[in-house]
C-alpha cells in the first residue's frame, strides 16, 4: 500500500530459469478531503452515504464525482445541504458544510 495511490491488482508471473521476469505495476493516483462544518459541530460527514468521522477527514479517495453530507448536529435544527465535488489526483477538496442558526 502506498499512500495516495491504487496499487496494482496482484499478477501471476512464470518465473524461467536463466531468463529475465520483468513485471510492471501501475499505480493510479487518488485524491483527499478535508469537510469542516461552520461552526465547529460535532455532526458525523459522511462521503458517497458512507459515515466517517466528526473530523471530516478522507485519504485516498477516487478521483471524480463524490458527494458529501452533513449529519444532525446538537442545538442544530437542520444539517447543511449535501455537496456534490470532485475529488482531483493528488489534490486536497475542502468543503464546508454550514449549519444554519
Amino acid at each position: 500500500h502506498v499512500e495516495g495511490w491504487i496499487e496494482p491488482a496482484p499478477s501471476t508471473v512464470t518465473v524461467t530459469a536463466g531468463v529475465t521476469t520483468v513485471v510492471t505495476g501501475n499505480f493510479t493516483q487518488r485524491g483527499f478531503l478535508h469537510a469542516v462544518t461552520s461552526p465547529a459541530v460535532a455532526g458525523t460527514v459522511y462521503l458517497d452515504d458512507i459515515p466517517g468521522d466528526d473530523w471530516g477527514v478522507f485519504s485516498d479517495i477516487p478521483v471524480g464525482a463524490h458527494t458529501v453530507c452533513f449529519g444532525a448536529a446538537p442545538t442544530f435544527n437542520n444539517a447543511p445541504a449535501c455537496q456534490a465535488i470532485t475529488v482531483t489526483a493528488g489534490a486536497l477538496t475542502n468543503v464546508t458544510g454550514t449549519y444554519p442558526y
